[in-house]
Order: structure tokens, then sequence, then C-alpha cells
């Protein structure tokens, strides 16, 4: 049983240490950029697109290494607007919870984070790393092929 529940939480830990890492990628750039004189919003900009894009990389090495059914170009954009749709959802998360609710803004913020990191492991899990099944013609077919060598007589399976 233990074995499953790691199984089961095992990417959603993977994914929340990779989140992490990115975070530290995203701080380390931003502040880097703005040291060589960025103007800050174009260094949160560009911090942002490298950390979704290590983020990327460290989620199809370790994440979900084995879940690499869809191309690489297919992946990574679905990764990308996933990203994006996850990024406006904190936003408008943190401007509800601090600016229309008066929740502090660093529990607004980490609140922010974290629905919105459950959101975002949900929909890579579902779209972006989805694991493929046997299509459907596929096993039709496979049934036809069956049925050309084996017959049923009175509830019985003959096969040829």
């Amino acid at each position: 049983k233990s074995k499953r529940l790691l199984k089961r939480f095992g990417t959603l830990i993977k994914f929340g240490v990779v989140g992490a890492s990115g975070i530290l990628v995203n701080n380390s750039v931003l502040l880097l950029l703005t040291v060589y004189g960025f103007i800050p919003v174009v260094a949160s900009i560009v911090a942002t697109e490298i950390a979704i894009i290590t983020n990327f990389i460290g989620n199809s090495m370790w994440t979900w290494k084995n879940n690499s059914h869809a191309s690489l170009t297919k992946r990574f954009v679905m990764f990308q607007l996933i990203s994006l749709v996850a990024g406006a959802l904190t936003v408008v998360l943190f401007w509800t919870f601090h600016s229309q609710l008066g929740i502090p803004m660093l529990i607004a913020n980490t609140s922010s984070i974290f629905i919105t990191f459950v959101v975002n492991y949900t929909l890579n899990k579902k779209i972006t790393w989805k694991v493929q099944g046997t299509p459907r013609h596929k096993k039709q077919a496979e049934r036809v092929k069956l049925s050309r060598r084996s017959f049923s007589i009175a509830g019985w399976k003959v096969r040829l």
C-alpha cells in the first residue's frame, strides 16, 4: 500500500521540487538582469520564461520521464500555455485575496501559489504528460484478428 501511495504522490512531490527549483531560477535571473540594468518588469518576463523552460526540462527528464508519448514540441507548447494560464490565475487570486478580501500580502500570495500549483499540476498531468492508452481502433482490430482465428460453438471458443 505504501508503494502505491508513493507512486501516486511521487509525481506530485517531484513536480513540487521542480517548481521550487524554478522559483530559484526565476529569482536568480531576475536579480542578475536587474543588476545589469534591465527594467524590472522586462527582467521579470525574461526570468519567468527561463524558469518555465527549466521547469519543462526538469519535468520532462524527472517528473514524467516515462510519459513522453507526445512530441517534444507539442508538450513544450502545452506546458507554456498551461504556465501562462497558471500565472494569470496566480495574479487574479492574489489580487482577490489581498486587495478585495483584505488577506495579508504574504498569506494571499502563498495561498494563490498553492492553489495555482494544484491546478498547474493537474492540467499538466492530464494534458501535457497524458499517458496514452491503446487507441480504440487498435483494440477493435485485435478483436477482429482474434475472431478470424477462432469461433464459438454453443459458448465454447474454438481456436484455429
